[in-house]
């Protein structure tokens, strides 16, 4: 019956404008929200894809889209006993991950960012990255690079909202990405590859998208013209928070990123460091202004902190 009834709303045209459907959806939604926390044992997981299909319809309506989220976040976690063997873990994640692409194609909505973060978190936490790495080459070409663009384009709306702002949101949703992404550097290298694998790997993984993803950050923490950082509002001058603590979910799985990129890491600080040390004496000279100087002090703040 539930999945004649998931089949009935994937298959409407439109739930929100009829009332009648909605409140079927609602209903449905809540009962499934609390079944997939379960351990079940359904063997029909396409019909249980529909749930994508569902929350296509009806993600506009924030209270509705939150329960079927809840809904996604427990598909991408399912492991133990409804796993039948590795050979199905890998097509159920390859056919989980090509919905997910579908369905955030344009990415997530507002209120939908947390509940996503967490989905790629849990498709990363509850299973071998080997498994994630076997959804064919096209899928985990086009899935790593849409993952690793969405961390560069909430890295910068997540660290404008906290650093300007003081809203931190987004800034712990980012957090769950960061692990997912260090969770990936770590697995590649339990991975039994073919030198033509292994290559095709460190491109889509390390060589571009890891050192993007730093650069990134580092320019959100940066003022211009090298950087992008928000001005600090005057009310957040005098919290008394530590950055290094406040930060410190974002900037431990950094400090492991650069790991894998140590050498253009290096290049990059050096860089910084160098601009920031000439910057200095030009104000120390006369030859820049001055006002600069606040500036000049949190750019330092935030390069030592990455160092």
């Amino acid at each position: 019956m539930s999945l004649k009834t998931l089949h009935a709303l994937a298959s409407q045209s439109d739930i929100l404008p009829d009332e009648f459907a909605r409140r079927i959806c609602d209903k449905f939604l809540e009962v499934a929200e609390t079944t997939l926390s379960w351990n079940f044992a359904s063997k029909i997981f396409r019909r249980v894809f529909s749930l994508c299909q569902v929350h296509a319809k009806i993600r506009t309506d924030e209270n509705l889209s939150l329960r079927s989220l809840s809904c996604l976040v427990q598909l991408a976690g399912l492991s133990g006993e409804v796993m039948a063997s590795n050979e199905f873990t890998e097509h159920y994640v390859k056919l989980y991950i090509g919905s997910l692409m579908e369905l955030f194609a344009e990415g997530p909505l507002p209120h939908e960012i947390n509940h996503f973060c967490t989905i790629i978190n849990r498709l990363f936490q509850y299973r071998p990255i080997q498994t994630i790495m076997r959804i064919g080459p096209d899928l985990r070409r086009q899935f790593l690079l849409y993952l690793s663009q969405y961390i560069q384009h909430l890295s910068k709306q997540a660290m404008h909202k906290a650093i300007g702002a003081g809203e931190h949101d987004d800034h712990h949703s980012l957090a769950l990405l960061y692990d997912s992404w260090t969770l990936l550097l770590r697995g590649r290298w339990r991975l039994e590859l073919s030198p033509e694998e292994e290559t095709m790997i460190d491109t889509e993984l390390i060589n571009g998208p890891n050192l993007q993803i730093i650069k990134c950050f580092v320019e959100c923490v940066q003022a211009p013209p090298l950087g992008c950082r928000a001005p600090v509002i005057a009310e957040n001058d005098d919290e008394d928070d530590d950055d290094r603590v406040l930060f410190n979910d974002l900037l431990t799985p950094l400090g492991t990123m650069a790991c894998y990129s140590v050498r253009d890491y290096m290049d990059m600080m050096i860089h910084l460091l160098r601009e920031r040390i000439a910057e200095f004496q030009r104000m120390a000279s006369g030859s820049a202004d001055v006002a600069r100087l606040p500036l000049w002090q949190e750019d330092m703040h935030w390069l030592l902190l990455l160092i």
